[in-house]
């Protein structure tokens, strides 16, 4: 049995969003975080003697940062929630999305809204297939999942792309459901950055996929999950 544990911050701003609200939220999460772990006088990271232990420098240029940001593309106003799971720099991610929030509306006396809350998920995930339990999901690419084969973007991602993604995230193989009916499937670009997005119908998904499917939710799915790329919805069709 293994437990995922995860914050998730949600976050509300009456201020009208941009349609692809993603890129706005990184792009001013990314300097507020810089004001809030600088402590070189320069302000410069290049030859920083402080890099080895800045968060920001090991969340933006060394690797893909342990958070992904989460929201609906019909949201009219930034209403958005930060899943993170990396819990000992949860203190300076939400001091960042305060700073952040108040450049954002501009305001002497914001109006936002913070809500914190620490989350886990129980899954037990065994090499072994478990070939007595099946199901029947609807899994919906919410927002534009991005994908490459061959160094190119895959203008229709399907359910293998999205098991084999999974299968490296959690590090063990995962069966592809029994069939894969498509609702809608197309490419949505924002800026000349898109991916696919749509609605697909599993069956005979065995118990392994199932849950990875559930962690997909909180983790996402794909490259610039950072922006808002990549979120999934799971629902059980009973």
């Amino acid at each position: 049995m293994r437990l995922f544990k995860y914050f998730q911050i949600e976050v509300i701003l009456s201020i009208r969003s941009p349609i692809f609200m993603g890129f706005s939220i990184y792009k001013n999460l990314k300097l507020a975080l810089k004001e809030v772990t600088c402590i070189n006088p320069s302000y410069h990271c290049e030859k920083c003697f402080h890099q080895k232990e800045c968060i920001y420098f090991q969340w933006f240029f060394e690797k893909e940062p342990p958070f992904r940001i989460d929201f609906y593309l019909s949201s009219p106003t930034y209403s958005f929630s930060i899943y993170l799971w990396d819990e000992k720099n949860y203190p300076y991610l939400l001091s960042a999305i305060s700073i952040m929030l108040k450049k954002l509306e501009k305001k002497e006396n914001p109006t936002f809204l913070i809500k914190p809350h620490q989350k886990e998920v129980c899954y037990k995930i065994t090499p072994q297939l478990i070939n007595s339990n099946f199901f029947n999901l609807s899994l919906k690419l919410s927002t534009p999942i991005r994908m490459r084969e061959e160094g190119r973007v895959i203008r229709k991602v399907g359910e293998k792309e999205i098991v084999d993604f999974l299968s490296k995230e959690l590090e063990i193989p995962l069966p592809l459901p029994q069939k894969t009916t498509f609702k809608r499937r197309f490419f949505l670009e924002f800026y000349k950055i898109g991916g696919t997005v749509g609605k697909l119908y599993l069956e005979g998904v065995d118990f392994n996929l199932y849950y990875a499917l559930k962690i997909g939710e909180i983790i996402g799915i794909g490259e610039l999950r950072k922006m808002g790329f990549g979120k999934i919805e799971v629902e059980e069709i009973k």
